[in-house]
């Protein structure tokens, strides 16, 4: 289920039908995901992001950043990722 609901979120953010808000941190967080398909999903969405000049991916960082410090799941290693 998680591998289809990020393929049809990344159709969507990237196909501009819906902007990239609040939940940008679970994206975030499927980068250190054990499922290497999510991972590579959610590796392929920021690449995508970063390339466009209408929404910069260090827009998003502050926000990211945030929510994973204050999420007792995320571990201190996830951030080297």
């Amino acid at each position: 289920v998680k591998r289809h609901a990020m393929m049809v979120l990344t159709h969507l953010i990237l196909n501009d039908m819906i902007k990239v808000k609040g939940q940008v941190c679970e994206v975030a967080m499927l980068i250190v995901s054990d499922d290497t398909s999510l991972n590579d999903m959610s590796r392929l969405l920021f690449n995508e992001l970063s390339k466009r000049s209408n929404n910069p991916v260090y827009n998003l960082i502050p926000d990211v950043v945030g929510q994973m410090s204050i999420n007792d799941a995320v571990k201190k290693a996830d951030f080297k990722a």
